[in-house]
């Protein structure tokens, strides 16, 4: 695959280091909620069901604990990559969002196609200053979200892009 078509951690703008946390955060929630009802079925139902329970008996604190490492530390390695991955640079006549580590994304839309930009914070962003930023384009098939960007950012880039759109619509 040609890296070059994506942005470069040099090129455009990043996020706010502080999304590192909040997708930390959202990680371990997400860890305890499963870890939790794991540990439910291996130690409270599984005993149960004697059949299984005399073959898996054994096997149950390995079981959550191989499960953690295959499904979660993979995650938690890659976060600084992926943040580091999540660029969006904005040009005369388009917007264009790269990001991913294993499977690479980029999105370019032109700004004449752009419709309406939403900033939203959900419970952690609100806490921590950072907003998300939904691009919608006019067909209102293809909204683009860059998550973790601070409110400071998220209005610079509204101007900058309204600007830039009036300027593209104009030489139509």
């Amino acid at each position: 695959m040609n890296d070059s078509v994506f942005l470069q951690p040099t090129d455009g703008h990043g996020l706010s280091p502080k999304v590192k946390t909040i997708w930390f955060l959202q990680r371990m929630i997400w860890l305890v909620v499963f870890m939790v009802g794991l540990a439910v079925y291996l130690f409270v139902l599984l005993p149960r069901q004697e059949d299984l329970f005399k073959v898996l008996q054994p096997y149950r604190l390995p079981i959550l604990v191989g499960w953690f490492a295959i499904m979660h530390l993979p995650g938690l390695a890659l976060l600084p990559k992926s943040f580091r991955n999540w660029r969006y640079q904005v040009t005369p006549e388009f917007l264009t969002i790269s990001h991913g580590v294993i499977g690479k994304h980029r999105t370019i839309l032109p700004l004449n196609k752009l419709q309406h930009i939403e900033m939203e914070s959900g419970f952690f962003e609100s806490r921590m200053g950072i907003v998300q930023v939904e691009i919608h384009n006019a067909g209102g098939t293809n909204s683009v979200r860059i998550p973790g960007v601070t409110s400071e950012q998220a209005n610079a880039l509204r101007d900058e892009v309204m600007r830039l759109k009036g300027t593209a619509n104009a030489s139509i």
